[in-house]
């Protein structure tokens, strides 16, 4: 039997070579998941790692140690081997707060010793510190202090500054120099500069941010005795794990997790551990389940396609042998030995061809190459098998008849069947569930794709026989021959089911990834908030402001923005904006609401804008009236100022208060340029001022003696903050020559704080929904909402934004601006960061919409697309391996029709049928292809992931663009085409024509 099966290989080797390329094709391209699985991971491990902060590329411990008894060295004897190795680089540093004195400035620096640090900065001058009594500074603070190479200075240990004692009101904390150590002096010997402030060496240090460089904070380098030897109490340790990028591989996600937790979990020598290195793990076990997810989308048709194919040519090859194993089976074979006549040649091109095709997936680098070609394997057996029986299994009158036994148009029936309710069962599990691809409803869109294309493929062989014998009717030969001849083949169905579903693969496919690029778009759009976002070093807010116009003043293409942070977390997040330009920089959107950017803009900044009280000198006047005050409370009326950019505030006395009508005077020594008058404020010894009533006549500039304010003395320019909820003190009125002041009851003197009315009271936001109170941010903003939104850019769908501006003066903070940011408008300068440095802002960061696209297509979802599309274009070569087969065996049957040209039929005529015959079933193929798509896209579409995260600040596009879809479908109708045309136009030899 095996010299039989071998001579049936050779006697039919191009069936044997048709039906091996397809096996190999199929095991090919199953294998070639694994590998482009691998790829993938690599790729978005790479695009995550990319687009990591620091902390989630660093293990860090830090211990503060008390110093005051013996030295306790647990923490650098410990810890530091603890977080070697393992795909890590450890880095040890301690530092403490040191005073200097130089040039007529004070400095507060942090003195770090900090491991191989000399390499990571450039030498202006000098050399690195090597011994004891040796520093290295930074440029900007030699220049400050007067520092060069050489100079003696003289340091000591810094401590928390005292609060100042009553009446004054407690200020922010300062350092100071420690009284209990004694000074040191030491050497100047380098200046440095740092080529790159965020490489990983500094990991998550803030050494040289731009708060560090105001307050001139920036650390003095020197070796561990130098700072051992330096009188101080406590020292602040730590050791920075930096991971390395060759750690970060996919099989070595579980073990660099478990190593994360285990780090964190150990507490030697006092240490905290903190990392973001499992944040980073998380985003990229996200974006490597949802590629799982989507890849068998397109997986899965691609093999069922290519069974289908090996299916076909198997039946199509069987069904030359039909009388050769009607022959056999007359004599009396056995089953076994029958089966294997019949089946041993195709079983045997299946083995050699799905050899070749695990090779070649071997060859790719492909891991796992056997539990995919396995699979592949055992379904081209399976396949060999379904088309022996449906061939073989009639009797043997049929056999030797070779006609068809009626029961397998049947059982086809059933199982298409079958195939159509598994495509509604699948595609009502999917809409019924939460959305998530599991089981079968990975293969909804593909059997959502062949159930169309099988229930269309049914209505074209009575199609095309009415439409032959109507052609033929019509004296049309060469229509109505190719017309009937696609009625007559058994194959003509398959042949169609073929075309149409790699058709609409391939359209559901880009389909899909056009989809996916519009709501990539629109989300990065509507979160970045403009076309350009330049993230800024910390600044306050009004510093941001002010930088931010004097470089647009106009306000054509650039606005900033900062964040409010939260009181609590059910606050909604709230953004501040300089409102008047945001219709001219912001991405705004349709989904956004019926409130266009401009109509925002004009509610948030109502006019007129309230002018605030500013002082341009040092000296401030006050003409006050005091009545009813208690001599033993000791009572200072303090002057609350702020310079314009909210660099420094400072609250000026105006001392003890008098009975009585008297001038008080204020000297301010922050306000060298200009201040703003943010309050007045009482401040006592005992804390409580009972039944004080005050009366303000004027308030004018010491040198020039001019009113500060003409309506100083309207109540309605002065109104009285509730601090904590509590009611305030104060009440405000219109007094026989000032305002009035009264202090009702025992109430302290913490909520006798009066303010200038310089904004809108309460403050207009809008927010995409109610608010909760009154009251917003950690500041506790009174704010009243003045529209709604649906969308807001940058907070998506929860949130609320309010001016910049107002904010920050109801705030009278020095505190920096959260997250401040500035917006630009796609008009922006191309030398913008260069212009903002020059304006005092330091650009740290700057984001695209064209680099946050990118990212996200980078994730899980858009690699996995990706598969899509080159799962398509396979899918297409197997339509065209479709149709060469069936030619292939038309051609061989072709004697039938040149047996009319003895009844004087033309050759020509002939010939114009095969092509017409094959030509109408690819245009059949491509205008019923975009009907099964679209209907796979309508009942699985969104259900597809898009992003990895699942999160969709607006919703995605219900259908792909036209122009996308439409040139891959033409181009692909025509290939199609094309192989048609080709494959038709060989000729039919005269010794076959004879036969």
């Amino acid at each position: 039997m095996i010299g039989l099966v071998f001579a049936a290989l050779r006697s039919r080797p191009a069936q044997a070579l048709t039906v091996a390329l397809l096996a190999a094709f199929v095991t090919a391209s199953a294998v070639g998941v694994p590998v482009f699985l691998a790829a993938a991971d690599r790729a978005v491990i790479g695009n995550e790692w990319a687009a990591a902060s620091m902390a989630e590329r660093t293990v860090r411990a830090s211990s503060t140690v008390d110093l005051s008894g013996e030295r306790d060295r647990s923490f650098e004897s410990t810890v530091p081997a603890r977080l070697s190795g393992g795909g890590f680089t450890r880095v040890f540093a301690a530092e403490a707060d040191v005073n200097i004195t130089g040039n007529g400035a004070v400095a507060n620096p942090r003195f770090v010793f900090r491991e191989d640090v000399c390499a990571h900065l450039a030498l202006l001058s000098g050399r690195c510190p090597a011994g004891s009594g040796e520093v290295l500074v930074g440029q900007g603070f030699a220049r400050l202090l007067g520092l060069g190479v050489g100079q003696a200075v003289r340091i000591q240990h810094a401590i928390p500054l005292p609060p100042p004692p009553p009446p004054a009101p407690p200020q922010a904390e300062g350092l100071g120099p420690n009284p209990a150590q004694p000074p040191m002096t030491v050497s100047v010997v380098g200046v440095f500069r740092v080529p790159d402030p965020g490489a990983a060496y500094w990991a998550m240090q803030s050494y040289f941010d731009a708060n560090s460089l105001r307050n001139a904070a920036e650390p003095v380098f020197t070796t561990r005795g130098t700072l051992e030897a330096l009188g101080h109490s406590r020292e602040r340790q730590y050791v920075d794990a930096l991971l390395d990028r060759s750690a970060l591989r996919a099989d070595r996600l579980a073990a660099l997790r478990a190593t994360i937790a285990t780090r964190q979990g150990e507490q030697d020598g006092g240490a905290q551990t903190t990392s973001g290195i499992p944040a980073l793990l998380d985003r990229i076990d996200r974006d490597r389940t949802t590629m799982r997810q989507v890849v068998p989308l397109a997986a899965v048709p691609l093999f069922g396609l290519g069974w289908f194919l090996l299916y076909f040519a198997v039946t199509y090859s069987a069904g030359e042998r039909r009388g050769e194993i009607g022959v056999v089976k007359l004599r009396g074979t056995g089953r076994i030995r029958r089966w294997g006549l019949a089946l041993g040649d195709s079983a045997l091109a299946v083995l050699a061809g799905s050899g070749l095709g695990a090779l070649a997936g071997a060859v790719a680098g492909g891991g796992q190459i056997w539990r995919y070609a396995l699979p592949a394997l055992a379904g081209g057996l399976v396949a060999v098998v379904l088309a022996g029986r449906r061939t073989f299994a009639g009797p043997v009158v049929d056999l030797l008849r070779q006609v068809p036994a009626r029961s397998a148009r049947w059982q086809a029936a059933t199982v298409e069947g079958v195939l159509v309710a598994l495509a509604v069962a699948a595609v009502l599990t999917l809409r019924s569930s939460t959305g998530t691809l599991t089981g079968l409803t990975l293969f909804a869109p593909g059997l959502v794709v062949l159930a169309v294309a099988l229930l269309v493929a049914r209505l074209v062989v009575p199609a095309a026989a009415a439409s032959g014998n109507r052609a033929l009717r019509r004296g049309r030969l060469a229509r109505g021959l190719g017309a009937l001849q696609l009625a007559r083949r058994p194959g003509t169905a398959r042949l169609l089911t073929v075309l149409v579903v790699a058709l609409a693969e391939l359209i559901f496919a880009t389909g899909a990834a056009d989809v996916a690029a519009q709501a990539r778009t629109e989300r990065v759009s509507v979160t970045l908030g403009a076309p350009r976002v330049l993230s800024v070093a910390p600044v306050p807010a009004a510093g941001l402001l002010g930088a931010v116009r004097r470089v647009d003043p106009q306000g054509r293409y650039a606005m900033a923005v900062s964040t409010v942070p939260p009181a609590s977390d059910g606050d909604p997040p709230l953004l501040a904006v300089d409102a008047s330009r945001l219709p001219q920089v912001a991405s705004w959107w349709p989904e956004f609401g019926p409130l266009s950017a401009a109509r925002v803009a004009a509610r948030l900044r109502p006019p007129p804008s309230p002018a605030p009280v500013l002082i341009h000198g040092q000296e401030i006047v006050l003409d006050l009236t005091v009545e009813r005050l208690d001599p033993a409370a000791g009572l200072h009326l303090f002057a609350d100022v702020i310079t314009v950019d909210d660099s420094f505030s400072q609250l000026a006395d105006f001392g003890a208060l008098r009975a009585g009508r008297h001038r008080y005077e204020a000297v301010m020594t922050r306000c060298l340029y200009v201040c703003r008058l943010t309050g007045f404020q009482l401040a006592s010894a005992s804390g409580v001022a009972a039944g004080l009533s005050l009366l303000l006549h004027g308030l004018t500039e010491g040198v020039r003696s001019t009113p500060l304010d003409a309506g100083f003395t309207r109540p309605g320019r002065w109104r009285t903050p509730q601090v904590r909820g509590d009611d305030p003190a104060a009440r405000l009125g219109a007094g026989p020559d000032g305002l009035a002041v009264r202090l009702s009851g025992p109430a302290t003197v913490a909520n006798s704080r009066i303010v200038p009315v310089d904004t809108p009271y309460p403050l207009p936001v809008v927010s995409t929904a109610p608010l909760p109170r009154g009251t917003l941010g950690g500041a506790g903003l009174p704010v009243v909402r003045a529209g709604s939104a649906a969308v807001l850019p940058s907070l998506g769908r929860s949130g609320a934004m309010v001016d910049l501006e107002y904010a920050d003066r109801m705030a009278s903070s020095t505190e920096d601006a959260s997250s401040a940011a500035v917006w630009l408008s796609a008009s922006a300068p191309a030398d913008i960061e260069r212009r903002l440095a020059a304006a005092g802002l330091t650009v740290t960061g700057s984001r695209t919409i064209a680099a946050d696209v990118r990212y996200l297509r980078g994730q899980g979802p858009g690699a996995g697309l990706r598969y899509h599309l080159l799962a398509g274009l396979l899918g297409m070569l197997l339509a065209v391996g479709g149709l060469a087969l069936v030619a292939a065996v038309d051609r061989r049957r072709g004697p039938e029709l040149w047996t009319l040209r003895a009844q004087g039929l033309p050759a020509r005529t002939i010939a114009r049928a095969n092509r017409f015959a094959y030509a109408t079933l690819v245009v059949a193929a491509v205008l019923l292809a975009p009907v099964a798509a679209a209907a796979a896209w309508w009942a699985t579409g969104a259900q597809v992931p898009i992003f990895a995260d699942g999160r969709t600040v607006v919703p995605p596009p219900a259908w792909p663009g036209l122009l996308p879809v439409l040139w891959p479908w033409l181009l692909a109708g025509a290939l199609l085409l094309v192989a048609a045309s080709v494959i038709t136009s060989g000729r039919i030899s005269p010794r076959r024509r004879r036969s």
